[in-house]
């Protein structure tokens, strides 16, 4: 996550909420776009999205061990 997208995530509260407890994109006021390779979504309101798969297949949260198969930058920005 590029860092304007973690001010806008942070902004809106994102990191404390649950998305068990509630649609964080609907609460939030962001928009979900389909990624290409993964099954989680793009936020449209970052100029910059990464899709991300884990590496080795062990679940360590390290930019190391992750494989980015796409990534999209809005133009202008």
């Amino acid at each position: 996550m590029v860092s304007s997208c973690r001010n806008v995530l942070q902004e809106r509260n994102w990191f404390n909420s649950s998305g068990s407890e509630l649609d964080k994109f609907e609460a939030f006021g962001l928009t979900a776009t389909s990624a290409a390779c993964v099954g989680a979504p793009l936020i449209s309101e970052c100029y910059a999205n990464f899709e991300c798969r884990l590496a080795d297949g062990r679940q360590i949260f390290s930019l190391g061990s992750l494989k980015v198969p796409a990534a999209y930058i809005k133009p202008g920005q």
